[in-house]
């Protein structure tokens, strides 16, 4: 925060904690922020894990697409009519190469309950759902000032 004020004395930041791993949380998170601002300028999507061994969270979801994707696709689209203006706005999906480690999305096994291995496989199909989704964001958002 005073690296950020070094460069304009008007930054305002406001932390508000969210755990990406529960849906419920991220809903609590958003619904703070909606309340407590008229306008988001940035939104930065940076969180992300990969797991070693098969997790799932409270809500049946396997962690490593939890987080790294499902956490991003709820929070940004819980928080787009603050982005959404005359002014432009940015969304950042923080991501990794890792996507190059599987050729398509495993639809039928999402989760990789019955595949897991060293979580390799989970980790680079939830980088390519952040891509896929950062693209269509791209495309949907075009006309909204949002890029």
């Amino acid at each position: 925060v005073s690296q950020l004020k070094t460069i304009s004395s008007n930054i305002q930041v406001h932390p508000v904690f969210c755990d990406f791993s529960s849906q419920d949380s991220i809903r609590k998170c958003a619904t703070e922020i909606n309340q407590t601002h008229n306008y988001i300028d940035v939104l930065v999507n940076n969180a992300g894990v990969v797991n070693t061994s098969y997790h799932e969270t409270s809500e049946g979801i396997e962690n490593t697409f939890a987080i790294n994707h499902l956490g991003y696709f709820l929070f940004t689209n819980l928080l787009l009519n603050k982005m959404k203006g005359k002014k432009e706005t940015r969304i950042i999906n923080v991501s990794s190469a890792a996507h190059s480690f599987v050729k398509e999305m495993n639809w039928e096994d999402i989760n990789f309950k019955d595949n897991f291995r060293m979580g390799l496989a989970a980790y680079g199909q939830s980088k390519l759902a952040n891509l896929l989704f950062t693209r269509y964001l791209a495309i949907k958002l075009s006309t909204d000032n949002i890029s």
